[in-house]
């Protein structure tokens, strides 16, 4: 639903979507049902504007952070972020981080 809205957006504006755009539609439809969607989600993506995090919450809440883990087992892995989490991280040396963090929660994938 989101990827064919934003289709249309990059369509009728004739530029690339911003990741925040993905957000803002998101939130709204999870607002829309007030939680009975429930729905909640990592979303990150890279634009013009550089990298972005944000956690989505049921009701439509969301949160911009430098680093995200959501469903059973994050705890684990927010651990293993707060730990060794660095701004300016080299791009494989971020990946190495979230394959360590995921291998803490053997239940559940959550990075």
């Amino acid at each position: 639903m989101i990827a064919s809205n934003l289709e249309l957006h990059r369509m009728a504006t004739k530029r690339s979507s911003r990741v925040v755009t993905a957000l803002t539609m998101l939130k709204t439809h999870l607002f829309k049902y007030q939680g009975h969607v429930g729905a909640a989600c990592v979303l990150g993506g890279h634009d013009k504007n550089g990298p972005h995090l944000f956690c989505v919450y049921p009701h439509g809440s969301s949160d911009a952070l430098p680093f995200a883990t959501m469903g059973s087992g994050s705890l684990a892995a927010m651990a293993v972020f707060e730990a060794d989490f660095k701004e300016d991280m080299a791009e494989e040396e971020a990946k190495e981080l979230g394959e360590t963090a995921s291998h803490t929660t053997p239940f559940a994938w959550c990075t």
